[in-house]
């Protein structure tokens, strides 16, 4: 049996359809990945953990309690975060972040312990809505390797009484 003219067409139709479709799905697949970014996975440099910490001796003051989600005003609290290294980078700035909603620069005053003057350096919050986030060391970062290991050493009082929550990053 012999296919007709109009069979013919048909065949011709369905495929050039087929070819036209396929080509345009591709197209689009084409300019979608020109067009959105590809998303990066961040890196994580360092691994950051709490840890309760005894500051007796070094501030010259009575020992305070550890910093936890809930603080008393103007009591003084304790809170060592510790930097591990998972890689080499240069200037790494280690972000200490309050939240509570409503609060405001005046809020809260912290301090971290420099290592190398063997002071107590001010944490200047940058006020972010309902978080406080400020640097815990150098401005521009500190150099950490793999296996760079350091206790941070903060202290940290409120006007204000409450619950929080707080935590550390590395950029």
């Amino acid at each position: 049996m012999k296919a007709t003219n109009g069979q013919k067409g048909i065949v011709i139709s369905l495929i050039l359809m087929v070819v036209l479709v396929s080509t345009a799905y591709l197209a689009a697949g084409a300019l979608h990945d020109k067009l959105v970014p590809e998303v990066e996975e961040p890196v994580i440099i360092a691994t950051i953990t709490f840890e309760q910490v005894n500051l007796y001796g070094l501030r010259g003051s009575d020992e305070h309690p550890n910093l936890t989600n809930n603080v008393i005003n103007g009591t003084e609290y304790d809170a060592g975060i510790r930097m591990v290294g998972l890689m080499d980078e240069e200037s790494a700035v280690l972000k200490f972040y309050v939240t509570q909603p409503g609060i405001s620069i005046e809020s809260a005053e912290a301090y971290y312990f420099n290592w190398v003057s063997r002071t107590w350096d001010p944490i200047t919050f940058i006020d972010k809505g309902d978080t406080l986030v400020g640097v815990v060391g150098p401005a521009g970062g500190q150099d950490i390797f793999e296996g760079f290991d350091q206790l941070n050493l903060i202290i940290i009082s409120f006007n204000g009484s409450g619950s929080i929550t707080f935590g550390a990053y590395v950029e």
